[in-house]
C-alpha cells in the first residue's frame, strides 16, 4: 500500500466513521481513499479551526475519536488555536496533515517546522517516513490518543505518502491498568473530617462521571449530611437531588451561594480546583480541602487529605469507613433554599436580560439537548440558567481563553449525538469571528439552535474598559442584522429584544426541520456574576487566566 491507503486503512479498522477538514493537495488523496474505499462520511468546513473544534466536540459527546485532517503549512496554521483548547481539555483528537517533502527548501511557499508550530499546544507532532511501518505507526498512535488524551497532529510527507511503504499487522493493544486504590490511612482521615464537618460539600468534576461513581457520592452526601455540587464540566451531575447546589464557583446559582460559602469542608472527586470553581482562590478560605484524584501531580500542597486514586473506590471506601450510623439530615432551611425556583428579573432597559431570556429558553427547549457554549462574558448566563441532561452534554470551548470556536464545535456535537438537539449559545463578537461555519451549520441542514447573546460588541472588553474607567468606543460595533444574514443562508431565524419574543420561538422549535438562528438582542449593561467578582487586571479578559478543564 501506498503511504495514505496504510493511514486510511487502519483509521477504518480502529472504527473512524466520520472525518472533518478542509481539503488541501496534502490531504486530498487521504479524503478520498476513507471516502470512496472506506465508506468513511467526510464533513468539510469552511476553515481549519473549524474542523478542528467540529472534532473536537465530536469527540467530547460521542465518547469516541475526534479526526479531522488538514493540508499543510498554513492550513496546519489555522488550526493553532483550536488544537491548542483542545489539548488544554484534554480531547481524544487526532488531527491529519499533510507535510512538505524533506528536500524543500527553507522559506519555500507552505514550508514551515511543522513540529516546532505544534509543541507549544500541547499536542503532540508524529511524522511518519520512508523508514516507519505506517500501519503500526498509525495504530500505535490512536491508541497512545485513546490512552492519554493527548491530542497527536500526523504529518504525512507529501512525496512518502505516495509511494509504497512498509506494513504490518498491528500488535493487539494492550489491556488498561487497574485503577489505583486510596490509601486505608488515608481513608479513615478523610472519613474522620466528614465526620465532625458542620456542612461538608462534596465536589464532582470531570473525573467522576462515569460508571457508578455518581450515585456512591449521593449516597456518601445523604450518610454524611453533604451537599452536592460540580465543577462546570460536571454540570447537572446531581440534578434533582435535594442535596445539590449545582455548579459552584462563578456560575453558582443564586439561590444556593450563600450556603455554599457556609460549607466547612470541601470534599473533591476529580475536580480541577481552579479560578472558576474556587473564585480566585476565596471560596473555600474557611474550608478543610480532602482532594481525591487519579494524578497524583493534580493534588494541591494545602489538602489536608490528598488521595492519589479512583474516584469510585475512594467514594466506596468512605462510604465503608461511614458504616452503618444513622444518615445526617440537612437542615430544612437548606434544603428548602436549594428547593427554590429561579428568581426573577427585571425587564432590561436596552434589549432582553440575558438571564431571564436564557431562562426562558431553558423552558421551551427540549430536555434532550446538546449544548455548545462559546467563550465570552456571556458564559455565565448559559452555564448558571441552561441545563443539560447529563454533563456530556455539555461542551465548552473556552480551554484557551479564546472566543470564535463554539460555531464550528456546534457542528460536531451535533453530529456526535445526533439524537439530541444541539443548542450553540455564542457571542456575537465569537459568531462573527467564525461566521464562514455558518454555511456549514447551513450545508448540514440538521436541527439545531444557535443562540447569538447580542449586546453588540466583546462584552467582557467593554464591562473590563467601564471597570477602569476606560472609554469603551474600541470593544463595540455597530448593530448587525444576523437574523438575515442566517435567512440568507437558508436558516430559520428570529430575533428577539424581550421574553415575550423568546417564548414566541417556540412556533419554530415545533417540527423544526433545519437550523435556527435566535438573535438575542441582549441588555449590555447586564454583567454577569463570575465577572463581576474578577479584579481589573491588564490583558485580554475574554476568559480570565485559568479556565475549566476539569
Amino acid at each position: 500500500m501506498r503511504g495514505h491507503e496504510a493511514v486510511a486503512a487502519e483509521l477504518a479498522r480502529a472504527g473512524v466513521r466520520d472525518v472533518f477538514g478542509v481539503v488541501g493537495v496534502g490531504n486530498l488523496h487521504l479524503v478520498h481513499e476513507l471516502t470512496a474505499v472506506h465508506g468513511a462520511v467526510y464533513h468539510a468546513a469552511r476553515h481549519e479551526s473549524g474542523a478542528v473544534m467540529a472534532a473536537d466536540a465530536y469527540a467530547r459527546v460521542s465518547g469516541g475519536l475526534g479526526v479531522c485532517t488538514v493540508t499543510q503549512g498554513p492550513g496546519l496554521g489555522n488550526t493553532i488555536t483550536a488544537l491548542t483548547a483542545a489539548a488544554r481539555f484534554g480531547t481524544r483528537l487526532v488531527v491529519i496533515t499533510g507535510e512538505m517533502p524533506a528536500s524543500t527548501p527553507k522559506g519555500s511557499s507552505q514550508e514551515i517546522d511543522q513540529a516546532a508550530l505544534v509543541e507549544p499546544t500541547g499536542a503532540r507532532y508524529a511524522r511518519l517516513t520512508a523508514d516507519d511501518d505506517w500501519t503500526v505507526a498509525t495504530a500505535e498512535i490512536l491508541a497512545e490518543v485513546r490512552r492519554t488524551r493527548v491530542p497527536v497532529v500526523i504529518g504525512l510527507p507529501n512525496d512518502v505518502q505516495q509511494k509504497p511503504v512498509r506494513t504490518s499487522p498491528p500488535p493487539p493493544a494492550a489491556p488498561a491498568g487497574a485503577p489505583p486504590p486510596p490509601d486505608p490511612t488515608a481513608i479513615a482521615a478523610a472519613a474522620q473530617l466528614l465526620r465532625t464537618a458542620e456542612l461538608p460539600l462534596i465536589l464532582a468534576g470531570r473525573g467522576a462521571l462515569d460508571g457508578q461513581t455518581p450515585a456512591l457520592l449521593a449516597a456518601l452526601a445523604e450518610r454524611t449530611g453533604a451537599l452536592l455540587g460540580t465543577t462546570l464540566l460536571a454540570k447537572d451531575l446531581f440534578a434533582g437531588h435535594p442535596h445539590q447546589v449545582g455548579v459552584v464557583g462563578g456560575f453558582t446559582r443564586p439561590a444556593a451561594r450563600t450556603i455554599v460559602d457556609r460549607a466547612d469542608l470541601v470534599v473533591a472527586f476529580g475536580a480541577g480546583l481552579n479560578m472558576w470553581t474556587t473564585k480566585k482562590g476565596t471560596l473555600f478560605d474557611h474550608a478543610a480541602l480532602v482532594q481525591c484524584d487519579a494524578d497524583p501531580g493534580a493534588l494541591r500542597a494545602d489538602a489536608r487529605v490528598g488521595l492519589a486514586a479512583d474516584a469510585r473506590l475512594t467514594a466506596e471506601a468512605l462510604l465503608a469507613a461511614a458504616g452503618t450510623a444513622p444518615a445526617r439530615v440537612l437542615p430544612a432551611e437548606i434544603t428548602d433554599a436549594l428547593a427554590q425556583p429561579a428568581s426573577e428579573f427585571p425587564a432590561g432597559t436596552d434589549g432582553v436580560d440575558p438571564r431571564a431570556a436564557i431562562i426562558a429558553l431553558d423552558a421551551l427547549l427540549p430536555a434532550n439537548r446538546t449544548l455548545v457554549m462559546d467563550g465570552g462574558h456571556f458564559v455565565g448566563f448559559p452555564g448558571t440558567y441552561l441545563r443539560v441532561p447529563d454533563p456530556h452534554a455539555l461542551v465548552f470551548t473556552q480551554n484557551f481563553g479564546s472566543i470564535g470556536l463554539g460555531l464550528g464545535a456546534a457542528v460536531g456535537a451535533a453530529l456526535g449525538r445526533p439524537d439530541a438537539l444541539c443548542v450553540a449559545v455564542l457571542g456575537d463578537g465569537g459568531f462573527t469571528m467564525a461566521l464562514s461555519e455558518l454555511e456549514t451549520v447551513a450545508r448540514l441542514r440538521r436541527p439545531m439552535v444557535l443562540v447569538i447573546m447580542n449586546d453588540n460588541g466583546y462584552g467582557a472588553e467593554v464591562h473590563h474598559m467601564r471597570a477602569i474607567d476606560m472609554p469603551t468606543e474600541l470593544a463595540q460595533f455597530p448593530p448587525v442584522p444576523f437574523a438575515d444574514v442566517a435567512r440568507a443562508f437558508g436558516l430559520h431565524a428570529a430575533t428577539a429584544r424581550t421574553v415575550a419574543e423568546v417564548e414566541a420561538v417556540a412556533d419554530l422549535l415545533d417540527g423544526l426541520d433545519r437550523p435556527l438562528l435566535l438573535d438575542l438582542q441582549v441588555d449590555p449593561s447586564v454583567v454577569a456574576d463570575w465577572f463581576s467578582e474578577r479584579q481589573p487586571a491588564s490583558g485580554r479578559s475574554r476568559a480570565g487566566g485559568d479556565v475549566p478543564s476539569r
